[in-house]
Formats: C-alpha cells, sequence, structure tokens
C-alpha cells in the first residue's frame, strides 16, 4: 500500500501490470478487509464449507481511520452562505461520510474509504457545496468602486500604430533588446551613448539597443534569401540612451522597413520595387489618423540617401526620420536589394503632441468646389511644404497638391518651378468668379510675402 515503493520497483523490474498501476496510485488498506469478506463470500457460497470467525490482521503500521474536525460556520467563512445543519448531515450521509455530533456546529467527521482526496476541514465544505449546489451560493457585489484603469497615453498610442501599420499590410516582428556592438556599428551609433551590460552572456547581448533599426534589417535580409521576396516588416519597442549628467532614457519607437518587389500581380509582371513614397503614405496616413500636422525637412542622416530621406518634426521638434538606405548600409547588412526604405517614429515624442479634443463631424458642403492651378517660380532652397503651408491658411482651401516641379530652361540658376493644383469651396454658397480672384490674389500675395513667390510666366 505503499505508492511511492510500488511504483519505483515497478519501474526497475519493468513490470507494469494492473496490479501495480493500481496500488502505485494509491489504495486504502482497508480494501483488504471488503476483499477478504467478499472472496470468503464467493468460496462459501461455490464450494460449501463452514466459515470461521474472525480475522487476523498482521499489516504493520496501521492507521487509525483519518477523523476530521468541522464546524458548521466554516460554510459562513468559506462559502459566504450557510445551510441548516439537517441539510448538511444529509449531504454527509448521501456521500458515504460516517460522523458523530460534538455539539450543535461541531462534527468529528470520517470519510468513506474510497474518498482518499478528502483530508481536510475545505474538502467537506467542497463537497456540501458541490452536492447542494454551486447556483445556491448568492452573488455578493464587490464592496467599493470598481478602480479606474490607469490612462496610459503611450500604451494606447502604441496599440493604435501597431492596428494602422497592419491595417496598411505590414507584418510585426519581435526581437532582443540586448544587442552586439556590431549590430550597433552598423548604422554609426555613437558608442559613447550607448548602456553595456555589467555582466553580458554573451558578445551578441552586450549591449542596450540604442534603435531597433539593425534587427530589422538583419530580419529583412533573412526574409529576402526566400520568395517572394518582398518584405513590409515593422516593430515597437524601446530604445536606451546613455545621458551624462542624468538617468538614460527610454523611448518607445516604432520601426518600419519596406523591401524588394511592391506587389505581385498574377497577369501584369511590373517587377515594381518599394521606394521613399511608399514609406511616406504609410507616415501620412499614421499621421492623418492621429490629427496630427507633420513636417518634412531633409535628412542629413548617413544611414540613408540624401535627397531620397526626410527628418519629420512636429512644432520643431524632430520625431522621426524615413529614408531609403544609402548603398553601404546595404552591403553591411547584406540585402538582396537595393530597394529597402526605412522609416522610424519616436512615440515617446510623439504623445506630447497628440490632440486631445475628440474627433468631431463636419458637414460636408453641397455647393461645387472651384480647382486652379499655381504655377509659381521660388528660390531652390523654398520647398514645397513650406508653399502649401502658406496655400492652406486661406480658410476656403480645402485640397492642395503638387503636380509639376521644373528647373532650367529659362529659369535662373538658383530657382525652380512648383505647380499646384488648389481646390477652393465654400459651404455658403457656389463661388462666383470675383470671389475667386479675390482668394487667389489673396494666396499669391501673402505667397510673395512668405516665401518670395512669383507667378510663372
Amino acid at each position: 500500500f505503499n505508492g511511492i515503493n510500488t511504483r519505483r520497483t515497478a519501474s526497475t523490474l519493468k513490470l507494469r501490470t494492473e496490479a501495480s498501476l493500481r496500488f502505485e496510485k494509491g489504495l486504502n488498506p482497508e480494501l483488504a478487509e471488503r476483499a477478504l469478506k467478499r472472496a470468503t463470500a464467493l468460496i462459501h457460497s461455490i464450494a460449501g464449507g463452514e466459515v470461521r470467525k474472525g480475522i487476523y490482521d498482521v499489516f504493520p503500521g496501521k492507521k487509525d481511520p483519518l477523523q476530521i474536525q468541522f464546524s458548521l460556520n466554516s460554510l459562513q467563512k468559506i462559502l459566504g452562505t450557510s445551510y441548516p445543519s439537517s441539510q448538511v448531515e444529509q449531504v454527509l450521509n448521501s456521500l458515504g461520510f460516517v460522523y458523530t455530533k460534538m455539539d450543535d456546529l461541531n462534527l468529528k467527521i470520517q470519510p468513506p474509504y474510497w474518498r482518499t482526496d478528502i483530508e481536510i476541514e475545505e474538502d467537506i465544505v467542497e463537497e456540501i457545496a458541490r452536492a447542494i449546489g454551486y447556483d445556491s451560493i448568492p452573488d455578493i457585489p464587490l464592496a467599493g468602486l470598481v478602480p479606474q484603469p490607469l490612462n496610459q497615453p503611450i500604451r494606447i498610442l502604441r496599440e493604435k500604430v501597431k492596428d494602422l501599420l497592419v491595417s496598411l499590410g505590414l507584418q510585426e516582428t519581435i526581437s532582443h533588446s540586448l544587442v552586439s556592438g556590431q549590430n550597433l556599428e552598423s548604422i554609426n551609433t555613437p558608442m559613447e551613448s550607448v548602456i553595456r551590460t555589467e555582466n553580458p552572456m554573451s558578445r551578441e547581448q552586450e549591449f542596450l539597443r540604442a534603435s531597433l533599426i539593425p534587427e530589422l534589417l538583419r530580419a529583412t535580409s533573412e526574409a529576402l534569401k526566400h520568395p517572394p521576396n518582398s518584405v513590409a516588416f515593422f516593430e515597437t519597442g524601446r530604445s536606451f540612451k546613455k545621458q551624462k549628467n542624468d538617468l538614460p532614457t527610454e523611448d518607445e519607437m516604432a520601426v518600419g522597413v519596406l523591401a524588394g518587389i511592391r506587389s505581385h500581380s498574377f497577369w501584369e509582371d511590373t517587377q515594381e520595387t518599394y521606394d521613399f513614397f511608399d514609406a511616406k503614405g504609410i507616415i501620412e496616413a499614421i499621421f492623418a489618423n492621429l490629427g496630427v500636422q507633420v513636417d518634412y525637412i531633409p535628412s542629413k542622416n548617413n544611414t540613408v540617401k540624401i535627397g531620397h530621406s526626410a527628418e519629420l518634426f512636429i512644432d520643431g521638434t524632430q520625431v522621426g526620420m524615413i529614408g531609403e538606405i544609402n548603398p553601404l548600409s546595404i552591403n553591411k547588412f547584406n540585402l538582396p536589394t537595393s530597394a529597402v526604405v526605412i522609416f522610424e517614429l519616436n512615440l515617446s515624442q510623439i504623445t506630447q503632441f497628440l490632440p486631445e479634443q475628440k474627433s468631431f463631424f463636419v458637414p460636408f458642403s453641397r455647393y461645387p468646389a472651384a480647382i486652379r492651378d499655381l504655377a509659381l517660380v521660388v528660390k531652390s532652397e523654398i520647398s514645397a511644404e513650406q508653399i502649401e503651408t502658406v496655400i492652406r491658411k486661406e480658410a476656403f482651401v480645402t485640397r492642395v497638391s503638387l503636380f509639376d516641379l521644373y528647373e532650367g530652361g529659362s529659369l535662373s540658376p538658383g530657382e525652380k518651378s512648383l505647380a499646384f493644383r488648389v481646390e477652393v469651396q465654400s459651404s455658403e454658397g457656389t463661388l462666383t468668379t470675383e470671389q475667386l480672384d479675390a482668394i487667389f490674389s489673396k494666396i499669391l500675395q501673402m505667397l510673395a510675402q512668405e516665401t518670395g513667390a512669383v507667378t510663372r510666366t
């Protein structure tokens, strides 16, 4: 009846029988007396003879039957409800328990021999509740108000950006926060701003990552080795940077990469690859959904191509970057294609610029819009975004789009021509020719004052 000993012996001798399986799981020694009586009764009924009185028990270390002290007050304490003593006694009798009443509230209970799982008072309480029915336990409302969830703008923003990126067709990756020194050097990270662990497990996990870009490009390199030669990945996580006179900063970042063939058509094999404008479209979709205006400034980051990259600013604060990877970085990561575009957003910085007001519906105009084209000559250092910002200051302007850029020819050195399509609309009525002339005259006047733009003739 020693289950542990039976198990070990059966395993050592490789003797697996029905008896060994039963005994190793723990059988009650009282079953021996019941088995003896049953066997005696069968022998007597089949072979006859005389049954003598008495049973000799030579079982060593015989234990007295388990007696459990039980109080009716335990029902209220454990279940939060109570039952009449008559109902409790009825349940105990129906389940085969033997009990002795000590007083009105206390019982001494002996579990049936086949219930070796009943060992403590709480087990008996569970049996009573199970037999009567758990639905008899009344519902008790919480004592107090449910605590309000913590306001975590950065977590809300991170989940929203992740949902947007997934809806735009990107797939999420997850990489380790600990990286190697080679990983950091691959994008020319200043080592004085990097945090080194005191007890690195290996050289591959020696530093806390200062950027999510290297690991994402490494995953891209591996993915492009297999069909369909197209990657659209993103990752969100924290980057860590050392500060000279303060604790290290931990910024929540969102990084994405587009590489290889843009799309695979079953009927047209164009083999068009991703470029800067694919990533810019993703960035514009994100900020449009967040309700934040972002400015694009030419980037000087040496990881991306000059003229095919930009840094993102909100009210003068840099919140990210976007650009095509330069050939040197492509070689460092063994990327099999030159069409690799990355973008990086600092969610910790963006959080402070999120509008507090809720979205509201603005009725659309029931009157037709008027469209006019503006061809402007400006200095080469004036960006199209600067021109668009000035045009949008006019209240009637609903849409502005750049459709032409021209340099050289009859233009003087240091000048360029930008052509914009401007859509204006009123919610109060159809704009007349006179009103349109006045609107565009005002726009040209503002452009001349703020950017020095003149109409191209």
